[in-house]
C-alpha cells in the first residue's frame, strides 16, 4: 500500500500549489465575469436598444460560445495538445481568456464582443483539460483522485467567490 498524504502536504509540493492558484484564480476570475456578463452586455454594449432584442442577442451569443466550447473540446484539444502540450495550453488558454476579457472591457462594442466571446471559450476548452491532465502528472503515485478531488475543490471555492466578487 502506497503512504496517503494529507491536504496540507499535497499543497506543500509546489506543482501541486502553483496548479491550485491557477485553477482558483481562473475559476475567480470567470465566475466574476459570467455573473456580470448579461448585466454589463445590456447596460453597455448593447444599451439603448429593446429588452427582446437584448435578450435575443445575449442568448445567441451565448449560445454560440457554449458551440466554441465544444467543438474546442471535441475537435481540438487532442491534436493542440500533441503538437504543444499540456504546460503550453493551459498558458495559452488563459492568456487567450484574460486578453478577451480585457478587450471586451476596454472596446466595449457589438462587434469586438461577438469576435472576443469564442476566445473565451477556446480558452477555457483548451486550458481545464490541460490542467487536469498536469495535476493528474503532478500527484504522488497512487493519489491522482485526491490530488483532481482538491482541484475541484479550490475550483469551487473559485466558483462561489467569483459571484460575491463581482456582486460587490
Amino acid at each position: 500500500a502506497l503512504p496517503r498524504r494529507n491536504t496540507w502536504d499535497l499543497l506543500r509540493l509546489p506543482i501541486v500549489a502553483v496548479l491550485m492558484t491557477v485553477t482558483f484564480g481562473s475559476n475567480l476570475a470567470f465566475f466574476s465575469w459570467q455573473t456580470i456578463h448579461v448585466l454589463w452586455a445590456q447596460q453597455v454594449v448593447l444599451h439603448g436598444l429593446p429588452d427582446t432584442v437584448v435578450q435575443q442577442a445575449i442568448g445567441g451569443v451565448l449560445a454560440f460560445v457554449g458551440a466554441c466550447g465544444l467543438l474546442t473540446q471535441f475537435w481540438l484539444i487532442g491534436p493542440l495538445v500533441k503538437r504543444f502540450g499540456e504546460q503550453r495550453l493551459v498558458i495559452g488558454g488563459r492568456l487567450s481568456t484574460a486578453s478577451a476579457f480585457a478587450i471586451m472591457a476596454l472596446i466595449p462594442l457589438p462587434a469586438v464582443w461577438v469576435l472576443s466571446l469564442p476566445f473565451v471559450a477556446v480558452g477555457n476548452g483548451i486550458a481545464v483539460p490541460a490542467l487536469t491532465a498536469m495535476l493528474t502528472y503532478a500527484a504522488p503515485p497512487g493519489q491522482r483522485g485526491q490530488v483532481i478531488g482538491l482541484m475541484q475543490s479550490f475550483a469551487s471555492a473559485g466558483s462561489v467567490l467569483g459571484p460575491l466578487v463581482s456582486g460587490y
